[in-house]
């Protein structure tokens, strides 16, 4: 099963991004502009640059352009399949995946479109066993009361907390997964991946983790947002 090569990528696209304000009124979080590009495609640039060359875009606001920019990517970039898949409704995170679940690979990547962990994805594969269900990147930081608080025993994550679940120092979820399929059968059809799928699979032992020093950043306040304008292009 470790020898599986994974190819496919699977982006969380379907925020409303409403802590932006008037910047996601008419467009959808992953596609406002850093540095004169959209943020997606900075992220699907690092994709590919780790081999990968299927993506499944998981959409719902503002959808139609979510479907324009892969037609245009994918003229730019030769080789390279996007599929994206329509939430009906506002389905939460868990439900996205679990509505696109005929599209998902044996095992596949998922990455918050909102978000940059300066990692390489290949390190989660090694920690894949056919016990385990997934895999997760964490990212250290001074304070976790906006984030998810992950707990771990060595590389066995035992806690996931939703957002505010802890404050201070500490390890919190860093957007960046590796799945086996297999998760869709613990998905909510209508519900959310980090509330109501994660939880009691740490509680499980059914989660392992890389844990992560290196920049991160998530554009979904104004403030961090701003900052990508000049941090994000160091980072490529």
């Amino acid at each position: 099963m470790n020898a599986v090569q994974i190819r496919q990528a699977v982006i969380l696209c379907g925020g409303i991004g409403s802590r932006l304000g008037e910047l996601t009124k008419s467009t959808p979080k992953p596609l406002l502009p850093v540095a004169g590009r959209p943020f997606l495609a900075f992220l699907l640039d690092r994709l590919r640059a780790e081999g990968l060359d299927r993506f499944l875009l998981l959409a719902a606001f503002e959808n139609e352009q979510i479907k324009a920019f892969a037609r245009s990517y994918m003229q730019s970039h030769p080789g390279t399949t996007i599929e994206v898949a329509v939430e009906p409704g506002r389905v939460g995170t868990g439900g996205a995946i679990w509505h696109a679940r005929e599209a998902l690979d044996e095992r596949f990547y998922l990455l918050n479109g909102d978000s940059w962990l300066n990692a390489p994805l290949r390190d989660l594969d090694g920690l894949m066993t056919p016990s385990v269900l997934g895999v997760l990147s964490l990212r250290h930081v001074d304070d976790r009361t906006r984030y998810g608080a992950v707990e771990t025993d060595g590389d066995t994550v035992t806690v996931f907390g939703g957002s505010g679940s802890a404050s201070g120092p500490g390890y919190i979820n860093g957007g960046v997964y590796l799945f086996d399929r297999s998760i869709v059968e613990f998905l909510p059809e209508d519900g959310s991946l980090e509330q109501m799928t994660l939880p009691p699979l740490a509680l499980e032992g059914q989660l392992r983790c890389v844990k992560r020093d290196c920049y991160f950043i998530d554009i979904g306040v104004i403030e961090d947002f701003d900052r990508a304008q000049t941090e994000l292009l160091a980072q490529i």
